[in-house]
């Protein structure tokens, strides 16, 4: 999980997070980069669209506290 605790966000360190994750999975030979989140979280899912992820799926059962979760992929190249 990655999170940016509110009081640091708006600063580009969680582009910077994603940026690292993205490194790290082109470096490990990963095809797709997979995010899920809560719909409940709309900040998250406007910041990892405005990062070129795209949406891909959802699922009604993911979370234990019934959310439910919308899931953004991207190739890795």
């Amino acid at each position: 999980d990655i999170v940016v605790d509110q009081e640091f966000r708006g600063v580009g360190i969680g582009s910077r997070l994603l940026g690292i994750a993205r490194q790290w999975a082109a470096e490990h030979d990963a095809g797709k980069l997979m995010v899920e989140i809560p719909t409940t979280n709309y900040p998250a899912i406007h910041f990892i669209q405005n990062h070129g992820l795209r949406f891909c799926g959802f699922n009604d059962q993911y979370f234990r506290n019934q959310d439910i979760s919308v899931f953004f992929g991207q190739t890795i190249h």
